[in-house]
């Protein structure tokens, strides 16, 4: 009489969850020392980046999130390897394979240290590959390093059967299940409280918690600041102003500028007027489209090979007035320390005027940028993106007419309307057929893009007129020739250029999304065209340069160059928080937020078998971790 296939399954799967109750009190213990083993390897990523808490508080979360996280990747990780026990290992292997994974995550935990204090992001796949087809160029171990690797592991591999032994001791040992509960509901308790911590730290911008909240890797802290402010839980505008005052210079581990710059006050003091248009492509700024920018061009400097630091106006802004990638975004912010810049102008006692149309707390520029300019105008009143556009230019309009004394003036007047495809209904559509509007579900490989991008030149048309009012003004108030003007972008804007479904920014580091325009015009200079490659991190250098007379190396204070010594870039560093590119002749190197990455061309499509040449990667990532 054969037997019943379901019921031969269904006994085997009770037979496994037999098995893995009786193992469940060993696996616990098991996971609980290495939670300890990971905790003790884990204070690395603090010392060796040297990031201390600089409080009592501090301490206190450092500590809870120390147990806590920690606390969390061994659930999960332990999780899954239960999952693997239960369904996959025979019982007889489950101990001692228990032991080699854990030894092996442990070896990689120490890794990882090392990779941290170096570069600052954890292993990924890309540290992955230089290993393994860096040719020794970027990642090469010496034997006497292998041989450590090798002993380090033979150790981990060791202390794990020695803890599987201890394991089993424990779970025959009277009182062990009354301690086992006791730590695990301290180890929850933890998680918990790190959490709360880091949203009430997060909401009063208490910077010496804040900064050491995503250290340990897969962090990911809970936050809740917006929230809190909406339901009047926080006065979030008096808490930055508190904290503002508590932040010493030497407390910071964000290390802008390398050292003291040494520059003097520009004789005659030129006036600065910076023009930052949202969202505004480098091939629209052409007489067609934008003539008042096109005939200010033609006495300008123009730099036509220009990119943006990022695809996204959180860490484009960024770039522009720090010269620095993205990646220290959140560094400056946590520290409130301010472009270097903008403390010479205010040092050269230049009045501020500050005009966004968006408002300039989302994202955070009164935190970062603007820090230290106050008062700061974070709103405009309208609602529309082209109603508030024509806020900010009469804004600056009574600003030129009210101020008075001899002090020159820093104005900067950031345009939205191309990023919200917005116009003036009064306004003339130059470009037909138009869309009436931005629908963004309607986008997709086959939807024709004529008519948006037609709307989106009607809105760099519209203020394009409103940039000519501007200056206009500047020449009524005989400020033209004692005004040195920038116009450029944060990031391009994508209508499906590489026929990819790309739309908009925010999503691939191509020409579309990066390659901005960029005039600079300067009285007494002539009208020049260049054609080397420069990005926004050449801005700041730039004008500390030109206009404050700073002689230092741009290297202490900057990623990038003066724009007028055409040595070009050979490569640009793009990026954001959490994931970058590196843009160079030939290809795109992309690292995805998950630590994968590809390589493209230029029109964003994979180059098939493209080796990463270590050597000149290397470059490239010092620049992440140079000013930490």
């Amino acid at each position: 009489m054969s037997s019943n296939p379901l019921r031969s399954k269904f006994g085997f799967l009770l037979e496994r969850l037999r098995a893995a109750r009786a193992l469940r009190p060993w696996y616990l213990w098991v996971l609980l020392f290495n939670l300890f083993f990971a905790q003790a390897i884990s204070t690395l990523y603090f010392y060796r980046t040297n990031t201390y808490p600089e409080s009592l508080w501090a301490w206190v979360f450092l500590f809870f999130y120390w147990c806590g996280h920690l606390f969390s990747l061994v659930v999960v990780l332990g999780l899954l390897w239960w999952l693997v026990l239960l369904l996959v290992v025979p019982a007889k292997w489950q101990k001692n394979l228990t032991a080699v994974f854990c030894g092996f995550l442990i070896l990689l935990l120490i890794v990882d240290t090392v990779v941290y204090a170096q570069y600052r992001f954890h292993i990924n796949l890309l540290v992955l590959d230089l290993f393994l087809n860096g040719r020794g160029q970027v990642i090469s171990f010496s034997w006497q390093n292998w041989l450590v690797i090798f002993l380090l592991a033979g150790l981990a591999l060791g202390l794990e059967l020695l803890l599987a032994r201890r394991a089993d001791r424990m779970v025959q040992h009277q009182n062990a299940l009354i301690f086992r509960r006791r730590i695990l509901s301290f180890y929850l308790s933890a998680f918990l409280l790190s959490h709360l911590t880091y949203v009430v730290a997060d909401a009063v911008f208490y910077s010496p918690i804040t900064r050491l909240g995503w250290v340990l890797p897969f962090a990911a802290p809970a936050q809740a600041q917006s929230f809190l402010a909406k339901h009047g839980l926080v006065n979030v505008e008096e808490f930055k102003k508190r904290n503002a005052l508590k932040v010493a210079s030497g407390e910071q581990h964000f290390n802008y500028p390398l050292r003291a710059v040494k520059c003097s006050a520009p004789v005659p003091k030129m006036n600065v007027l910076w023009i930052v248009v949202d969202s505004l492509r480098a091939d629209v700024l052409n007489r067609e489209v934008m003539p008042n920018a096109s005939s200010l061009a033609e006495r300008s400097q123009q730099f036509l090979n220009h990119y943006s630091g990022s695809n996204t106006t959180r860490y484009g802004v960024f770039n522009m007035f720090y010269g620095l990638p993205g990646v220290y975004f959140e560094a400056a912010r946590l520290a409130r320390v301010s472009p270097l810049l903008i403390d010479q102008f205010q040092k050269a006692n230049y009045e501020m005027s500050i005009w966004g149309s968006a408002p300039l707390n989302k994202p955070e520029f009164d935190q970062t940028v603007f820090s230290k300019i106050s008062p700061l105008r974070l709103y405009s009143v309208a609602q529309d993106d082209y109603q508030r556009d024509q806020e900010i230019t009469a804004g600056f309009s009574n600003f030129l007419d009210e101020r008075n004394g001899d002090n020159p003036f820093f104005g900067f007047l950031f345009y939205d309307s191309c990023h919200g495809y917005g116009v003036d209904p009064k306004f003339p559509k130059k470009f037909q057929p138009t869309a009436t509007s931005m629908n963004y579900i309607e986008l997709g490989e086959g939807f024709d893009p004529a008519p948006v991008f037609n709307l989106y030149k009607n809105s760099a048309n519209f203020v394009d007129d409103l940039i000519g009012n501007v200056l206009k003004k500047l020449a009524e108030r005989n400020l033209s020739e004692s005004t040195v003007i920038v116009v450029s972008s944060d990031h391009g804007q994508e209508f499906n250029d590489n026929h990819l479904n790309y739309w908009g920014h925010n999503s691939n580091f191509s020409d579309a999304q990066t390659h901005v325009p960029l005039l600079i015009y300067w009285p007494g200079r002539s009208p020049k065209i260049y054609r080397h490659r420069t990005v926004h991190y050449d801005l700041a250098p730039t004008f500390l340069s030109e206009l404050f007379g700073c002689q230092d190396d741009p290297r202490f204070f900057s990623s990038g160059h003066n724009l007028f010594d055409q040595t070009g870039h050979k490569w640009v560093l793009m990026g954001r928080r959490d994931d970058f590119a590196i843009y160079r002749d030939q290809d795109i190197v992309v690292v995805k937020t998950n630590g994968d990455y590809e390589v493209v061309d230029h029109s964003y499509h994979p180059v098939s078998s493209k080796a990463l040449d270590g050597a000149s990667l290397l470059p490239a990532l010092d620049e992440l971790r140079r000013f930490f």
